[in-house]
């Protein structure tokens, strides 16, 4: 198939009269050339502007996908994606994607609660915190009613993530296992307390830190 031909535009006669106005400078009262002149020089100034943009645009591209492959090959990009899975799972969201800047905010919480007794495993205690904070938001979200009736839960990646006081208020709301009166609530739960990709049924592993109540006060 013929490739679409560029069509270019044909004057009209009142147009072509205008291009023929003369141009005066207002302070000197010199000709400065016709109109269709200065029409001319915008559209190559315009012509020239468009084609930085997409220089730009190209080279932001490029910048993305050098930082997709960047994060890709980070040593946190398993463990981070592991904790994707198991949030998809335990939030009910599995059409999300995992992506560069849901790897940065799991990997954020990873750095920063890194170390722990497993020294073959720096990150063992940190990837099960992650784990215990989506516990909390799967258990005990902050919910809103919607305009069209259906409920909007307050449990995404960002917002559990987003910094350390979300995180750790994440975790406070995971539910305590049945019996315990709340002495065990500094007892972060062992690997085996969960699956390999979602929370057991029933009750789970009480929070790592002592929590005040939810105010209720949350964002998307």
């Amino acid at each position: 198939m013929a490739a679409a031909r560029r069509l270019k535009p044909v004057p009209t006669p009142e147009e072509e009269r205008l291009r023929t106005f003369i141009v005066v400078d207002p302070d000197t009262g010199e000709r400065a050339g016709t109109l269709g002149d200065h029409l001319q020089e915008l559209h190559d100034l315009l012509a020239g502007a468009e084609g930085r943009v997409k220089g730009l645009t190209l080279q932001l591209a490029d910048l993305r996908r050098d930082k997709d492959a960047e994060a890709e090959e980070d040593e946190l990009w398993p463990i981070a994606l592991r904790i994707f899975t198991y949030w998809k799972k335990a939030c009910n969201h599995p059409n999300s994607a995992f992506d560069r800047d849901r790897f940065e905010a799991i990997a954020g919480r990873l750095k920063h609660y890194k170390g722990g007794p497993d020294k073959l495993n720096p990150y063992a205690r940190a990837e099960e915190l992650c784990r215990l904070a989506i516990d909390g938001a799967a258990f005990d979200a902050f919910t809103k009613r919607q305009p069209n009736g259906r409920t909007k839960r307050f449990d995404s990646i960002d917002l559990i993530f987003r910094n350390n006081d979300k995180f750790e208020d994440f975790c406070n709301r995971a539910p305590v296992p049945k019996g315990d009166d709340g002495g065990g609530r500094n007892q972060a739960a062992g690997p085996d307390a969960r699956g390999a990709d979602g929370p057991p049924e029933g009750s789970q592993q009480g929070a790592l830190w002592s929590g005040g109540p939810k105010t209720g006060d949350e964002d998307a």
